[in-house]
C-alpha cells in the first residue's frame, strides 16, 4: 500500500487533533487478527529563502518507476508536476523538455502557485520514439516570474522511460 500524505499548515503555539475512522473488521475465526500501522512526520519548514524558485517535483510520465504505471509508457504529451518553493507567488515560468540528446522543447506556463503549492501539467504534444539515442527524458524550470531563479539545484529531474516501439506503416 502506497502511503498517502496530507499537507497542511498550522499556526504556531495551536493545538491540533486527528481522527482516523475504519471500517470494523471480524475475524471469521479467534486464530486471525488484524493490524493496521499509522506514523506521522511534522515538518516544520522556516520561511522560504529566496522570492523566486520553482522546482520541478516529479515526472510522472514518461517514467519507468513502478509507481507511475497506470500513466505509462506514452507516445506523447508528457505529464509533470512543478512547485513553488519561492516566497513570491509564482505567475509564470519556462520547462524545457524532452528526450535526452535529442531535440527540447519549450513550455511557458502561466498560472498561480503560493509557497510550496503545486500544479501538475500535461506538456504540449511531443512525439516520443524510438529514434532518440537515449531512454532518458529530461526536464527542468527556468525563469519564474520572468526573474533568474534564485536555486537551480531543484530545477532538473531526469527518469528513465520506456518508450513504446515504432512500427513502419503497412
Amino acid at each position: 500500500v502506497d502511503p498517502n500524505t496530507i499537507d497542511f499548515k498550522v499556526a504556531g503555539g495551536s493545538s491540533h487533533q486527528f481522527d482516523i475512522d475504519m471500517e470494523p473488521f471480524t475475524a471469521p475465526d479467534q486464530t486471525q487478527y488484524s493490524n493496521f500501522y499509522f506514523s506521522g512526520h511534522i515538518i516544520h519548514y522556516r520561511s522560504p529563502a529566496n522570492a523566486n524558485d520553482a522546482m520541478m517535483d516529479v515526472i510522472i510520465s514518461p517514467n519507468k518507476n513502478i509507481y507511475f504505471n497506470r500513466s505509462n509508457p506514452i507516445c506523447s504529451n508528457p505529464i509533470i508536476k512543478i512547485k513553488n518553493a519561492g516566497s513570491d507567488s509564482l505567475t509564470d515560468l519556462m520547462i524545457t523538455y524532452g528526450m535526452q540528446g535529442a531535440q527540447h522543447f519549450n513550455y511557458y506556463w502561466h498560472g498561480h502557485l503560493a509557497f510550496n503549492e503545486s500544479a501538475e501539467l500535461q506538456l504540449p504534444y511531443t512525439f516520443l520514439n524510438a529514434t532518440s539515442s537515449s531512454s532518458v527524458f529530461e526536464a527542468w524550470t527556468s525563469w519564474p516570474n520572468s526573474q533568474p531563479d534564485a536555486n537551480t539545484v531543484n530545477d532538473t529531474l531526469r527518469t528513465e522511460a520506456v518508450i513504446p516501439p515504432t512500427y513502419d506503416s503497412v
